[in-house]
Parts: C-alpha cells; sequence; structure tokens
C-alpha cells in the first residue's frame, strides 16, 4: 500500500512538471534537416594568386572580403551558384594545410545548435539570432560550419556567372576515421555511399550530406600524408554543364603570371571529367555528374 502511494504521488509529480513546463521539455532533440553544402575553406600561401585564380581564371564573382586589423584583405569569398561559395584566407602557418573547414546549409541553425549541444559538441553557448552562421566542431575537432537556408531567402533568384554553379563534392582528411563517422554519420544522418582502401595505407569514405546530391569524402591516412597526399585528398567537385565547354574555356584563359594550369582528363565507365590545381596544389574536379 505504502508502495501503491508512493509510485502515484510520483506519478502526479511528473504530470505537473509536463503541465508547467509543457510538452516539449521531455522529448529528445532531434537533428534538423541539412540540405547541403554551403561552402568550403582554404589558406592560401600567396592570396593574390589564389585571387587571379578564382577570380580570373575560373572566373568566379567575388562576393565579399574581410580586412585584418591592420587594413590588409585576409579573405574574399567567391560566390558558386545562389547559395554556395568558396572562402579563401590567408595563411596562418607556413605549410600548414590547407584545407581550413566547410559549411552545410541547415533548415535551422538555432535547433541544430540545441541539438549538437546535447550530443557533447563544441557550439557556441548562446543562442543564434538573425540567423547567424557559426563552427561546429567536430569529434576529430575540424570545422563544420552551420549556415541558415534562410539567410539566403533573398538571394535565389540571383544569376550568378563563372565556370560553375554548384560545388557537389568536399573531400579532406581526418585524423580519426571512427570519429568522423560518429559525428557525420550517427549524429548529422549522412549517408555511407562508397568506401575505398588506398595503396598508399589510406581508407576514404565518400557520405551523402543529408537528402541532397551533395557529398563529402573523409580519408585516413595511417601514417602522416604526404604534401601531394594532401593536394589529393584535400579537394572540392565543381559541377558544369559540359567538360567539353569548361575545357575549352578555361583554355583561353590566362593567369596572371604567365603560368599554364594543367588539365588532365578522367574518363570511368564512359564518363570524362576534368582535374586541375589552384596555385596552392588544391585538387579541382570538373564534372557534368
Amino acid at each position: 500500500m505504502k508502495h501503491t502511494k508512493l509510485y502515484l504521488v510520483l506519478a502526479l509529480f511528473v504530470l505537473t512538471v509536463v503541465s508547467i513546463y509543457g510538452q516539449d521539455s521531455i522529448k529528445t532533440i532531434k537533428c534538423p534537416k541539412i540540405l547541403g553544402i554551403a561552402h568550403v575553406g582554404y589558406f592560401s600561401s600567396d592570396f593574390n594568386k589564389a585571387k587571379d585564380f578564382y577570380g580570373n581564371y575560373l572566373g568566379l564573382t567575388p562576393a565579399t572580403s574581410r580586412k585584418n586589423k591592420d587594413g590588409v584583405e585576409d579573405m574574399i569569398k567567391y560566390k558558386v551558384g545562389n547559395m554556395q561559395s568558396i572562402e579563401i584566407f590567408t595563411e596562418k602557418k607556413p605549410d600548414a594545410p590547407r584545407f581550413y573547414h566547410f559549411a552545410v546549409l541547415v533548415e535551422n541553425s538555432e535547433e541544430m545548435r540545441q541539438y549538437l549541444a546535447s550530443k557533447g559538441v563544441k557550439v557556441p553557448q548562446n543562442p543564434i539570432v538573425n540567423y547567424a552562421n557559426y563552427f561546429a566542431y567536430d569529434f576529430n575537432n575540424c570545422i563544420c560550419e552551420m549556415i541558415d537556408i534562410r539567410k539566403y531567402k533573398d538571394s535565389l533568384k540571383n544569376s550568378i556567372n563563372g565556370i560553375s554553379r554548384h560545388i557537389s563534392e568536399v573531400g579532406f582528411i581526418v585524423p580519426d576515421m571512427a570519429k568522423a563517422i560518429k559525428f557525420y554519420c550517427e549524429l548529422l544522418g549522412f549517408n555511407a555511399v562508397s568506401s575505398t582502401k588506398g595503396e598508399k595505407n589510406y581508407t576514404s569514405l565518400k557520405l551523402q550530406v543529408g537528402d541532397s546530391s551533395d557529398f563529402i569524402e573523409l580519408t585516413e591516412y595511417e601514417n602522416k600524408p604526404e604534401k601531394a597526399d594532401e593536394s589529393y585528398s584535400n579537394y572540392f567537385t565543381l559541377k558544369v554543364e559540359s567538360i567539353e565547354n569548361a575545357e575549352k574555356k578555361l583554355k583561353e584563359n590566362k593567369l596572371a603570371d604567365g603560368s599554364v594550369v594543367e588539365l588532365k582528363k578522367l574518363t570511368a565507365n564512359g564518363d570524362a571529367d576534368l582535374m586541375l590545381h589552384d596555385s596552392d596544389g588544391i585538387r579541382i574536379n570538373l564534372t557534368e555528374k
């Protein structure tokens, strides 16, 4: 009888808590929708050469830039399509990895912050206002920036010129694949599409970004990767309407210093892609797929 009374008291307490704080307070926080890749950021050893490559050679439109406290430009953003971009930053350390971070578009950045915080992910402590973007640090301490799709509601009708209108894939090296899988697959819900075991003791895992047609490729090396490995595994893919037209256009374009960019055709399953490298050796793939 005493136990029955105790259970009744506990049940009444739970009902009181729910009535005061509402049903939402005891619901499990769910991961908001992820809508695709927003941008990718790299460090450059020669900022002017990078600007020449992305702005003049690839023909991408500069969107915004930033100056440091000394009034020197240290970041520039190039638009790709209406909602994506490539960000170039001046390097902080010579010979450091060129890959800085990448960003995804989310349905609600504040709900995403709450969700990630509940899972022990390093995110800002204060609530997000005005759809502000922020850095989230995965379990390898790599940066996955969160961009609220509502920031772009006024730019959906813009027409952007350049060699490409979409970034379809971003690849980067991770120190620990298991930690990366826990963050991107278990928490964010990315789906594994394919995996590769390379001859140079590396493993790559290709993941679909949410329900979008975009992908990321994670690569883990057993030993510290060499510079050539970093250039190959830290990359991004641009979608073009025609490889033939893109190749023709790039051959017509010139770099300011007169150097020639090597264009390498890759053929797989009857489809031809084009591979090139920027002024810092970052691999860029062009594809029609």
